[in-house]
């Protein structure tokens, strides 16, 4: 089973990708429900579409110069702070669609800034993945890593539309809260195992020198540089046509429910 699996590479593990595998599915679900919720109080093309693209370019473009950040800072302390901001941002917003008070600019905002935290918090999980495991199971659980978040990516907008068609839009944004509260808990948790933890200190190396280093050591190694440049520009020419065209063309065009949008 593939409880049995995470759980063969130490308890510790198994907490960190349980809080991890949380979130994740939040933050889709949130991200589905905000932009569906947007599509109908606008019924705007051009406020949906700006709405995904700040959101997701900031995930994706500000990682690189974020990605080593947490590093100077105690690992898991430093997820759990991420995980209170998104979950304090969440929260907001279901206030906001239980009162029924939808204000573009805060929505944009919120999005953008939760989207930052995420660039930030995905890499320092990566690199806490070595403090937590033996030194030989480090290859291990990154793919059983990687192997469980396919998974989510491919389930987790079906959730959220299944979720917003079936129930509401307000249901879908509590759901998320809720699943973000869980994973708050869970890096808690992890975070009260001092005497397994203590190796995920801060390093020396300043993550102004880190992140330089990162950009000079992918131009300098061109498959990567070309392998970078070929996915920002499928990133660039497909992501609108899936997430952008696709959605407002079913709600729109078609008048189907969300249903529709998580099965496609």
């Amino acid at each position: 089973m593939m409880t049995d699996r995470f759980h063969s590479l130490g308890p510790v593990f198994f907490l960190l990708q349980t809080g991890t595998s949380l979130s994740q599915i939040s933050g889709h679900i949130f991200r589905l429900a905000l932009a569906w919720w947007c599509l109908k109080e606008t019924n705007s093309a051009v406020a949906f579409s700006s709405l995904i693209a700040f959101s997701v370019a900031a995930e994706v473009y500000l990682k690189p110069f974020l990605a080593s950040l947490g590093d100077q800072f105690n690992r898991i302390k430093f997820i759990f702070i991420c995980q209170i901001f998104i979950l304090a941002i969440m929260s907001l917003f279901c206030l906001a669609g239980a009162g029924g008070k939808f204000h573009m600019a805060a929505v944009t905002v919120g999005l953008i800034s939760m989207s930052a935290v995420i660039a930030v918090r995905e890499p320092t999980i990566m690199g806490l993945i070595p403090d937590l495991v033996g030194e030989g199971a480090v290859s291990q659980a990154i793919s059983r890593r990687s192997a469980i978040n396919s998974v989510i990516m491919l389930t987790g907008p079906v959730i959220a539309a299944t979720l917003i068609s079936f129930v509401s839009i307000g249901f879908a944004l509590f759901t998320a809260a809720l699943l973000q509260s869980l994973s708050a808990l869970t890096f808690l948790r992890l975070l009260g195992k001092g005497s397994l933890t203590a190796s995920a200190i801060c390093e020396h190396e300043s993550w102004f020198s880190k992140t330089r280093g990162g950009f000079t050591a992918m131009y300098r190694v061109k498959p990567e540089l070309h392998i970078a440049m070929i996915s920002a520009l499928i990133n660039f020419t497909m992501f609108p046509f899936f997430s952008v065209t696709v959605p407002y063309w079913i709600s729109t065009e078609l008048h189907l429910s969300a249903s529709y949008l998580g099965a496609y």
